[in-house]
């Protein structure tokens, strides 16, 4: 059985149709449907009233599911007739648990059970990653992990022409740094990443140095005046609970990470010169898109996005890539199909990020494991120790913070009450017990 099959029912001789799922334990109803049974079924035999149901439902993502109720429908598929439960749920999609998918002979026992267990069943298709270790991966995969990739079409930049050009003058660089900001630019230009300006250009932009954890520095531009000029796509990215949504009876995952994401797209010479930024050692523009710039993190997500969506069990958010499965051997070709696409465009992936067969990862600042979705152990501690605020701003980052993990945590927009009062413009910074006693149980 497939994640996304459906069959059509018989219910109380009406056809609908529901989807199967092996990762529900019971069946849902959208009210809806409910509500369209009880305009077919005759007067004498309708009972309008639901009854009470103490059923808690909950998401794969943690969220609950509010029960409306339970209803008692006579179903029918082929020749089997039975009275099934069904809790009816305020939205969302009708469908047949793992207990009746069973009981209605619509999936046989050995099929169910080879979608639950985590162990795979004798005749299941195989992937040729079976057996292999994580290096042997690396091994076989080797292209996909060497130098940087090109991902897609030279991608041309929308300028509205009303937008004045600036041109920055070069910023002062620290002395400590002018030998090894010389020598990464020298790198970048070999890998033809940037290339060398001698001619006039009417914007230019100023060059930024980052130094990353690695010890490596990272240069970049601040395009804060050629932002404003650029036209976005505004392609919407996902949030993380329409991923989470999709991740029924998840067991297996890996995550998967461009390297050096942006740079993989590159951009047309009229583009390029856009981004030409001053050095003490001459300009330069890069030839493909640059870190900082307004539309490169969803022009990059649709680019992704495009290029996966037909795979089953792969989600994409910008440059991260999680592959799932109920077992391991259909994660393991959905695994193969994603590296075998990722060669086919010539993407590469950061072989010290990515992550195979993990029964848990963090994705989208979430930990996804074999019993749902959990908070980051890593914002937990960040919020624990957080030292008491003072002043708005120090307030604000807190709130922020929990912001990413609420929907974990019960009432906390009851408990964060008195300090969002403390960020609001007319209000002046005193930090009373009332804020203490706030700040400790949110932590707690």
């Amino acid at each position: 059985m497939q994640e996304n099959e459906h069959a059509t029912l018989k219910i109380n001789n009406t056809p609908v149709r529901l989807k199967l799922d092996s990762g529900a334990e019971t069946n849902i109803l959208s009210i809806l449907t409910h509500h369209h049974f009880l305009k077919v079924i005759p007067k004498r035999q309708r009972n309008n009233k639901l009854k009470p149901s103490t059923a808690k439902l909950t998401a794969f993502g943690g969220h609950n599911i509010p029960v409306l109720g339970k209803c008692y429908l006579r179903c029918q598929y082929k020749n089997v007739t039975q009275i099934l439960e069904f809790h009816v749920v305020e939205s969302g999609r009708s469908l047949l648990g793992c207990t009746n998918c069973k009981s209605m002979k619509l999936v046989s026992f050995h099929n169910v059970n080879q979608l639950n267990n985590e162990a795979s069943s004798p005749g299941t298709a195989k992937s040729e990653l079976t057996g292999l270790t994580t290096e042997q991966i690396f091994e076989k995969y080797a292209p996909c992990f060497e130098g940087i990739g090109r991902i897609s079409e030279p991608y041309h930049i929308k300028i509205d022409d009303s937008v004045t050009s600036v041109v920055h003058p070069p910023r002062k660089l620290p002395a400590t740094l002018r030998d090894r900001v010389q020598a990464e630019l020298f790198d970048m230009e070999s890998k033809g990443i940037i290339k060398a300006v001698n001619e006039p250009t009417a914007w230019v932009n100023s060059m930024v140095v980052n130094e990353k954890r690695s010890g490596r520095l990272r240069i970049c531009i601040d395009p804060r005046d050629l932002n404003k000029a650029i036209r976005r796509e505004h392609y919407q990215l996902p949030t993380q609970q329409e991923i989470t949504s999709r991740l029924t009876g998840a067991k297996f995952f890996s995550k998967l990470d461009a390297t050096s994401g942006f740079w993989q797209m590159p951009l047309d010479d009229e583009s390029s010169y856009l981004t030409t930024f001053n050095t003490p050692f001459g300009r330069y523009r890069f030839t493909v898109v640059p870190f900082g710039m307004v539309f490169a993190q969803e022009v990059f997500h649709k680019t992704v996005h495009e290029k996966f969506n037909d795979i089953p069990g792969c989600e994409t958010d910008i440059d991260d890539i999680l592959i799932w499965g109920r077992i391991i051997d259909e994660h393991d070709l959905r695994l193969e199909q994603v590296l075998n696409r990722v060669q086919e465009i010539n993407m590469t992936l950061s072989q010290e990020k990515c992550q195979f067969r993990q029964t848990e990862v963090t994705y989208l600042g979430e930990r996804l494991t074999q019993e749902g979705v959990k908070p980051d152990g890593a914002k937990l501690k960040t919020i624990r120790d957080y030292v008491k605020p003072t002043n708005k701003q120090d307030v604000q980052r807190l709130l922020g913070m929990v912001n990413f993990i609420a929907m974990f945590a019960l009432k906390v927009s009851d408990v964060t009450a008195p300090l969002r009062e403390l960020i609001k413009k007319n209000v002046a910074f005193h930090w009373l017990d009332t804020h203490d006693r706030a700040f400790e149980e949110l932590k707690r």
